[in-house]
């Protein structure tokens, strides 16, 4: 990281992480992940921002402090919290029908969600990994019936050690085709809600966060929609050659890179 580079991090008192991709893979810390973070929670606020909305927040920080990292509540968030803020604030009392993991609809119903299986308002698309026709179905023929319909990100796959997975950015596309509909709304990274969740939840102006993640189409283009700064790390989806025209703020190899960026005075 050049001096120009470590200049833009002057004002930040806020950095987001993306988790695949950025922080690990498939469960595995990249080199200097944890004592990156550890440093920069020294003198700044910390929170884990992710997409994948297919475990619950409870799994999500069991699974990182089991890798070490410095985490609380208050220091990860997802499109599920994004998606729920939302539901709750607009659709209260009214019926949800979620394609959703187990965990993460305990997380909805929680948060005051109301989850029903027939007969639904609006329906909620998220990251289910047990996905099943039967679901998928009633989904497309809520959604063609008229039911709100929403979805938590557009990530089209997740990163995999050896091949990306199906996200719901492909179940979108295969909704579409079947209903001819797509989401009104979609709550996750690059959209509004989730940034507009995380300046609430910290008090600060976009100017003062910085979004650190692997991939252009959703987290750059977050930071960019959203006035962050954007910092994008080489370790996951995103190459050099496949950066265009509208480039990242900063570019470093690895989160450890971020060991540069100087603490601030007193």
């Amino acid at each position: 990281m050049n001096a120009t580079d470590r200049q833009k991090f002057k004002k930040i008192k806020c950095y987001l992480f993306d988790l695949d991709g950025t922080v690990y893979l498939d469960g595995v810390l990249y080199d200097k992940a944890r004592e990156t973070v550890e440093y920069l929670a020294s003198f700044a606020e910390i929170c884990y921002l992710t997409n994948n909305s297919s475990r619950s927040r409870v799994i999500y920080i069991d699974r990182l402090k089991s890798l070490g990292l410095p985490v609380s509540a208050r220091q990860f968030m997802s499109s599920t919290d994004a998606a729920s803020d939302y539901l709750v604030k607009n659709h209260a009392g009214e019926g949800v029908y979620a394609v959703a993991t187990d965990p993460v609809k305990e997380e909805l119903r929680a948060a005051g969600v109301t989850l029903v299986e027939e007969n639904p308002s609006v329906v909620l698309l998220a990251y289910d990994t047990t996905l099943t026709f039967e679901k998928l179905n009633k989904l497309c023929y809520y959604v063609s019936k008229g039911a709100v319909f929403y979805a938590t990100h557009p990530d089209i796959v997740c990163p995999a050690p050896e091949v990306p997975m199906p996200d719901v950015g492909a179940f979108l596309a295969c909704i579409q085709a079947a209903t001819g509909e797509r989401p009104q709304k979609i709550f996750g990274k690059p959209f509004m809600w989730l940034a507009e969740a995380v300046k609430q939840r910290f008090g600060l102006e976009a100017e003062e966060i910085a979004m650190v993640g692997d991939r252009l189409s959703t987290d750059m283009l977050f930071a960019q929609n959203n006035g962050f700064l954007s910092v994008l790390t080489l370790t996951g989806e995103t190459t050099r050659e496949m950066i265009g025209g509208r480039a990242p703020d900063v570019i470093i190899e690895s989160i450890a890179e971020l060991f540069e960026v100087e603490r601030p005075e007193g």
